[in-house]
């Protein structure tokens, strides 16, 4: 048994404004604040500006809500389908039927955020 220890992991978050991709080059100390230094699943841009790799495939913006983004969680019940939302304290609905056309429904406000 090790001294002092917990079993509590640290959770660290970051928000990546105009994110531009993965960059792989050296050991990961040197990145700019718009890169990761590692990522699974990314693709490389051979068009682009350097050897960053630029997006994770199927990646696409389906609704912008602002506020923070707690969670996303798929829900089914028998043939249909949705996302179920957490922003802030609210909840919302959206589904995958509709999910290029659609706008997320608000179900419920006042979630712990």
């Amino acid at each position: 048994m090790a001294c002092g220890q917990t079993g509590k992991k640290n959770e660290y978050s970051r928000i990546y404004e105009n994110f531009k991709g993965v960059d792989r080059d050296g050991d990961g100390s040197s990145v700019s604040p718009e890169r990761l230094a590692s990522a699974l699943n990314v693709w490389r841009d051979y068009e682009s500006d350097g050897a960053a790799l630029e997006s994770v495939p199927g990646f696409r913006i389906i609704a912008r809500l602002g506020g923070k983004i707690h969670g996303i969680f798929s829900y089914s019940s028998g043939k249909n389908e949705w996302l179920l939302i957490h922003r802030d304290t609210e909840l919302y609905l959206l589904s995958l039927k509709e999910i290029d056309t659609g706008t997320p429904r608000l179900i419920f406000e006042g979630v712990s955020g």
